[in-house]
C-alpha cells in the first residue's frame, strides 16, 4: 500500500500564479514555525566521538519537488557547536550512501561558518531533480558526547534517516523522532490549481451497529487554497454516493485531517476501504494520486485489552530514572491489567533476543505502547496512555496464556496460548511472540546513571533527587531475560484462516538453558503477545506465572496445559520418538492435537 507524505513546511513563493513557471519555494517535511520548539540543548547525536549522518528522502515523481532544481539547503543545529570536529558535508544521492564521498553531489561547509539554530547554504551548483528519487543530507564528525542534530514535529514518511559510528542507516521517520529539521529551496516548480492527495489510513476497528469517524490526512499540492472536497468511499470495490465536505482554507503544501464517518458492515469481517477525492473546490481533482486505502474491521463484541508498554532504558542513561519511576508507578496502579517490559539497551541487562525491537528508538528513556504509540515514560505519560488503551482500544482478539515447567530441572517451559478472534478473515497475518520477564534483577557492580541528582525541578523524584549521580544496589523489575520471535511472532502459531468466535490453541516449548541473565526462576513470568505481522503492532497480550512441573492447577486454557501426550509427529506425518527442532504435532491423552514449536 502506498504511503503519501505529510508535507509541512514554511514557504516563500515568488510569482505564484495559476500554473506559472519559474517559482521558488522553500520546501521540507519540517515546519519552520516549529523551530522555536526544538530542543537546542540536545536532541540526537551520540555518546562518544563519531561521525553523524542525517538525511531526508524525496520520492520519484514528487508532485512539488520532482520538476524543480535545488538551489539552497536549510538545516537547524543545536547550541553546542564546539562538539563539531571538522567540516560539514552537504550531499545529495540517489541511494543512501555507505561512503558519503560516493554521493552524487557533495559540498564542504566550513565548521567555522556553522551557526547554532538555522543555517542556510547555497549550493555551488544547482541540482536538477528530474523526477528522480533522491536523498538530501549532511554529515559531520563530533569529538565528544553531544546531540546537535535537530528534529521535531510529526512523524512523517521519508523525513528522517540517521546513522552514527559507521552503522547501518536507520529510518527514524516513524519512531517518534518527528522530521529532520531540513528544507530545500526549489526553483522552477510547476503547480496545478486543484491538486489534493489523501494518505493511506491504516486499519480501524468498530463494533457492529456503530459509526466511527476515521481521520484521513489530505495534502494540498495545488496553488489554490482548498475550501471543500468531494469524495467517494468504496467497500471491497463497491462505491458509495459522492459526498462533499467543507475544509477550512487549506493552503498550498499544507496538510490537515478530515473526519470521514464510516458505518460498520453487516458481518464481523475485515473490509477494504478506498477513499477517492473526486473534486476540489467543486472542480475536478487534478491529482493523479487521488485515492487512499485502509481497512475497517467490524467485530461483534469487545475483547479484554491488555496493553504492552515496552520502555527503552539503560544504566548508562542519566535521564532513565524518570522511566524507572514511571514504570514503578504504572505497576503499582495497573497491576496485571498492563504488561510492562523494561527493554535494556547496550548495558548489562540487554539481550540479543530483544535486538529487533530495541532498534525502534534511538532516544532514551522512551516507551512505545503496543508498538504504535510513543510516549515519554514519565508516570503521568504512561498513566494517560495506558488509560487510553484500557478505555478506548478495540482489539480484534483476546489472548489467554498458561505456562508450566516441563521438568524439575526447570530448563524449559511449555507455554500454551488460546487466541479468540472477534471477526473473520480468510487471509489473516498474525503470530504469537514470547518474552520471559524477571523482577528483582540486581548486581552490586551495576550502577544507574542519575541526572536527577540535586537537579532543580526534579525534587518530586525524591529518591533520585536525594541520591548520587550514580546509584548502586538497585533491583531492576520487568526485565526481559529471554524472548522468542519477538518482532513478528512464531510462524504457524496463528492460522491465516480466522473465524469469529473460534478459539485457536498453540503451544510453544521454550528452552532457557543458555539464558545467562536469569537470576531467580521463582521471579519469572511469561508474556504472550499477538502480533499483526503486516504492521508489527501488538494486537493484544496476556501474561502468566510459570506453574510447577506435573501440576494440574493450570486448567482453563486447555483441559490442562500439562496433559500427557500419546504421540508426536512431524509435519510429514511421521511419528517421532523424541522432540525435534521445529514444529511438532502432538496427540494428547484427551484425544486433542496441539502444535508445539521446539527450539
Amino acid at each position: 500500500m502506498k504511503k503519501h507524505l505529510l508535507l509541512l513546511c514554511a514557504i516563500t513563493m515568488m510569482a505564484l500564479s495559476s500554473n506559472a513557471q519559474s517559482k521558488q519555494i522553500w520546501w521540507g517535511y519540517f515546519n519552520e514555525s516549529d523551530a522555536s520548539n526544538l530542543e537546542y540543548s540536545g536532541y540526537l547525536g551520540y555518546s562518544q566521538a563519531c561521525t553523524i549522518d542525517a538525511a531526508i528522502f524525496i520520492p520519484a515523481n514528487h508532485p512539488i519537488a520532482g520538476t524543480g532544481k535545488i538551489k539552497s539547503v536549510r538545516f537547524w543545529l543545536g547550541d553546542d557547536l564546539s562538539c563539531i570536529n571538522g567540516d560539514l558535508t552537504l550531499w545529495i544521492s540517489e541511494s543512501l550512501p555507505t561512503d558519503i564521498s560516493s554521493a552524487d553531489y557533495t559540498q564542504k561547509v566550513s565548521k567555522w561558518t556553522l551557526s547554532s539554530r538555522k543555517n542556510e547554504i547555497q549550493l555551488n551548483n544547482s541540482y536538477t531533480i528530474n523526477n528522480k528519487g533522491i536523498y538530501i543530507g549532511y554529515s559531520f564528525p563530533i569529538n565528544y558526547k553531544s546531540y546537535p542534530v535537530m528534529g521535531g514535529g510529526e512523524d512523517v514518511a521519508n523525513s528522517f534517516y540517521y546513522r552514527v559510528m559507521g552503522r547501518e542507516w536507520e529510518n527514524l521517520s516513524e519512531k517518534g523522532n518527528g522530521s529532520l529539521a531540513l528544507q530545500v529551496l526549489l526553483d522552477g516548480v510547476t503547480l496545478k490549481d486543484n491538486y489534493v492527495s489523501p494518505s493511506d489510513f491504516g486499519t480501524s476497528y468498530i463494533l457492529k451497529g456503530q459509526t466511527i469517524n476515521v481521520p484521513i490526512k489530505i495534502t494540498n499540492y495545488g496553488s489554490q487554497p482548498v475550501t471543500s472536497i468531494s469524495y467517494i468511499i468504496s467497500t471491497n470495490g463497491v462505491a458509495s454516493a459522492e459526498q462533499t465536505l467543507s475544509v477550512q482554507s487549506l493552503a498550498f503544501n499544507t496538510s490537515t485531517n478530515v473526519s470521514i464517518p464510516l458505518l460498520s458492515d453487516a458481518e464481523a469481517k475485515k473490509y477494504v476501504k478506498t477513499f477517492t477525492i473526486t473534486k476540489v473546490n467543486n472542480a475536478a481533482n487534478e491529482a493523479t494520486d487521488n485515492t487512499a486505502s485502509g481497512s475497517l474491521v467490524t467485530i461483534v463484541e469487545k475483547p479484554v485489552v491488555v496493553p504492552v508498554v515496552e520502555e527503552f532504558t539503560a544504566t548508562w542513561c542519566g535521564w532513565c530514572p524518570i522511566g524507572f519511576d514511571g514504570m514503578e508507578k504504572a505497576k503499582a496502579e495497573f497491576g496485571d491489567k498492563v504488561v510492562l517490559i523494561a527493554v535494556h539497551c547496550r548495558d548489562q541487562m540487554s539481550i540479543a533476543d530483544y535486538a529487533p525491537i530495541a532498534g525502534l528508538t534511538s532516544t532514551y528513556p522512551n516507551s512505545i505502547i503496543n508498538r504504535e504509540q510513543t510516549t515519554y515514560p514519565s508516570a503521568s505519560g504512561l498513566k494517560y496512555y495506558i488509560n487510553q488503551q484500557l478505555s478506548n482500544k478495540i482489539s480484534v482478539a483476546e489472548v489467554q496464556a498458561k505456562a508450566v515447567w516441563t521438568s524439575a530441572a526447570k530448563t524449559s517451559i511449555l507455554i500454551g496460548a488460546n487466541t479468540t478472534f472477534a471477526y473473520s478473515e480468510d487471509k489473516g497475518d498474525y503470530g504469537l511472540a514470547y518474552a520471559l520477564i524477571e523482577d528483582g534483577l540486581t548486581n552490586s557492580a551495576w550502577g544507574q546513571a542519575n541526572n536527577l541528582s540535586k537537579k532543580s525541578g526534579y525534587e518530586s523524584y525524591s529518591f533520585w533527587y536525594n541520591s548520587s549521580s550514580e546509584v548502586y544496589g538497585l533491583n531492576f523489575d520487568n526485565v526481559p531475560v529471554a524472548a522468542w520471535n519477538i518482532a513478528k511472532g512464531v510462524d504457524g502459531s496463528v492460522s491465516s484462516r480466522i473465524i469469529e468466535g473460534y478459539t485457536q490453541s498453540f503451544s510453544y516449548e521454550a528452552d532457557i538453558q543458555d539464558k545467562s541473565l536469569i537470576q531467580d526462576k521463582s521471579k519469572l513470568r511469561i508474556v504472550v503477545m499477538l502480533i499483526d505481522r503486516s504492521t508489527g503492532k501488538i494486537v493484544n497480550a496476556a501474561q502468566t506465572n510459570i506453574a510447577e512441573p506435573g501440576t494440574t492447577a493450570v486448567d482453563g486454557i486447555y483441559s490442562s496445559v500439562n496433559v500427557g501426550e500419546t504421540g508426536r509427529y512431524g509435519l510429514d506425518g511421521r511419528k517421532m520418538d523424541t522432540p525435534r527442532r521445529g514444529l511438532n504435532i502432538i496427540r494428547m491423552e484427551d484425544g486433542s492435537f496441539r502444535k508445539v514449536m521446539v527450539r
